[in-house]
C-alpha cells in the first residue's frame, strides 16, 4: 500500500542491539494510524523526517493488540513526482498545510480563492494547531489551474501546497 501522510508524532527509540528505530503517529483526511520504521530505513531517512511534515509512504498494515499499523519499506518527503503514472480517472486533491495560529484566516483565504477559481478539486487542509488534517466541504472545491496554485503557494509557501491525486 501506499499514501501520502502528514507525521503528527515522531517517537524514536532502540532495539535490543541499540540500533535506532522510530515509531510514528501518521495522519490523512480519513484519521490517524500508527506507523513502525524499523532500523534499515530508519537510517535513511531520520536526517529529514521531523514532525508536521508530509510524506509519501510505502508499506504494508499489519493488526497488532487489536490495532492496525503501518510497517514502512519506503518513506521521502512528499513531492509532486510521487503523482506520476496516475490513472487519468483519478480523483486530484489539493493538500494545503497552513501555519499556526493562523486557521480562521487561512480558511478565509482558501474560500477566497476557490470562489474566484471554483473547480471539483478537493482541498485537503492540515491544521498545525491542533495537528489534524481534514478535508474542507465541497463549496472549497477549486480547479486548481496554475494561477490558483500561485495564488495559494503565494500565501501558504511552496512546500505547502501540494496538487495530488
Amino acid at each position: 500500500m501506499r499514501s501520502v501522510v502528514v507525521v503528527q508524532a515522531l517517537k524514536e527509540i532502540r532495539t535490543k542491539r541499540g540500533d535506532p528505530m522510530a515509531f510514528v503517529t501518521i495522519s490523512d483526511e480519513t484519521g490517524e494510524m500508527e506507523a513502525v520504521i524499523f532500523p534499515d530505513l530508519y537510517r535513511e531517512v531520520h536526517r529529514f523526517l521531523e514532525e508536521e511534515m508530509m510524506i509519501f509512504i510505502v508499506g504494508k498494515v499489519e493488526s497488532r493488540n487489536n490495532t492496525h499499523q503501518w510497517i514502512l519499506s519506503v518513506m521521502e518527503p512528499f513531492t509532486g513526482k510521487h503523482l506520476k503514472g496516475k490513472q487519468k480517472g483519478s480523483n486530484k486533491r489539493l493538500f494545503v498545510r497552513y501555519p499556526k495560529n493562523e486557521h480562521h484566516a487561512s480558511l478565509q483565504i482558501i474560500q477566497s480563492i476557490s470562489n474566484t477559481y471554483p473547480g471539483n478539486i478537493s482541498v485537503i487542509v492540515h491544521h498545525e494547531d491542533v495537528k489534524e488534517t481534514y478535508q474542507l466541504q465541497r463549496a472549497y472545491n477549486v480547479s486548481a489551474n496554475e494561477a490558483c496554485l500561485a495564488e495559494l503557494r503565494e500565501r501558504f509557501g511552496e512546500t505547502n501546497v501540494v496538487l495530488g491525486e
